[in-house]
């Protein structure tokens, strides 16, 4: 009603109804849901509209073995159609016998339903989750028997199977990504699949490298890896006019968060912080490089008692600004000015004997945490998601 009228700038007319609506529902083959994207269920085969698959779910409890209609009989009937043939082979991704005319087709059709169906589950176990009252899966006790354990390493692993082991049996998150797409459409599908709220990250992970013959822990490790690279190199889509977006700044060693509003607004930083978490879960690699100062902060400590360097500023600009002030040599009138609006700026005072020390500290401070702290935010609420803020307990 919103969309039809515009916001409500557009008047609607209501007319009464004045013949007898059917209530009869609808055949699941009927035309009206033509347009619905289909899923094959598991039991009957029957293909089953997405937004009734769960309904049909509980009420389908009978395997039709004797349809010929049926996708995994027809599939059945093409492998047994000459099973003395030598002419067959095993499907890569259910391991059945098919003749080499079709096996094509259906590796193709079975790779597909697969991920659909992990798709499909993960949603419906969402919305299960969503209308369910008490507590959620997020808040299921983990033991904190590795809270005991002297060695880091060693304690972050059996953090991880404890995680794991309460999730062990949920249906698996699925990371897709097609090699043969552009690499904005591959930066693209991390986005997505990152961006999605309420999702339990502990949960098995299935990656699946669509154009490519990789299989197994390989493919895992090759999307982890590339996601945290993309952290710091940057993703190649159009954010704000530029070619690529970058989501962290400065110096090797010295990466803090973009101070771009527009990436805040987008909740960036909850993604990246996902990323971060989820990486570390599944025994993938740590995002490197960051500044020993953001590592404070985002790890629980103040800004005040972080050690921040003229380093850890990215912006170039800035940084000879600060440094101007860092020492007790006498500034020109040009130089002057240059820190004293920078001070207004920032609604610091104004430069003076006295302050030089305090002032040289306060703007260090705030060029490289203060002005992204809604970053920082966004980065913990997303490690918080996956489970890892209770990890740096180790550290």
């Amino acid at each position: 009603m919103k969309l039809a009228s515009q916001g409500g700038k557009t008047t609607l007319f209501m007319a009464p109804i004045q013949e007898e609506l059917s209530t009869t529902p609808l055949q699941l083959t009927d035309n009206a849901f033509s347009g619905m994207p289909n899923a094959g269920c598991q039991k009957c085969g029957a293909a089953i509209p997405l937004p009734f698959l769960t309904k049909h779910l509980k009420s389908c409890n009978i395997i039709d073995v004797d349809s010929d209609n049926c996708p995994a009989n027809v599939e059945e009937n093409c492998a047994q159609e000459d099973v003395t043939s030598a002419d067959q082979q095993p499907c890569p991704m259910c391991m059945n016998i098919f003749p080499c005319h079709i096996i094509e087709a259906h590796a193709a059709s079975c790779g597909e339903s697969a991920g659909n169906e992990a798709i499909e589950c993960s949603t419906v176990m969402e919305e299960e989750q969503a209308v369910m009252p008490g507590p959620s899966r997020s808040s299921a006790a983990v033991t904190d028997d590795w809270l005991t354990i002297q060695d880091p390493t060693k304690a972050m692993s059996q953090f991880r199977d404890s995680l794991f082991h309460i999730y062990e049996k949920e249906s698996a998150l699925v990371l897709s990504m097609d090699t043969r797409e552009t690499p904005a459409e591959q930066d693209m599908a991390l986005l997505s699949f990152y961006k999605r709220p309420n999702v339990e990250w502990a949960r098995p992970l299935h990656c699946r490298l669509e154009g490519d013959v990789a299989i197994g822990k390989g493919v895992t490790r090759f999307f982890l890896s590339t996601c945290i690279e993309k952290l710091k190199s940057g993703f190649c889509i159009n954010f704000a006019n530029t070619d690529v977006t970058r989501l962290f700044d400065g110096e090797t060693g010295h990466l803090v968060p973009s101070a771009s509003h527009f990436l805040v607004e987008s909740d960036m930083f909850v993604m990246a912080g996902r990323m971060i978490g989820h990486s570390f879960l599944h025994g993938g690699p740590c995002l490197s490089g960051l500044s020993p100062a953001l590592a404070h902060v985002l790890l629980g400590g103040t800004p005040e008692t972080a050690t921040v360097a003229l380093e850890d500023c990215p912006d170039l600009d800035i940084r000879e600004t600060i440094r101007l002030i860092q020492g007790e040599s006498e500034l020109s009138e040009e130089e002057a000015k240059r820190v004293q609006d920078l001070a207004y700026a920032w609604d610091l005072p104004c430069l003076s004997n006295n302050n030089r020390r305090w002032l040289f500290e306060k703007m260090l401070i705030h060029a490289v945490i203060g002005r992204v702290t809604r970053q920082i935010k966004q980065l913990r609420h997303g490690l918080k998601e996956t489970q890892v803020d209770r990890a740096d307990q180790t550290t």
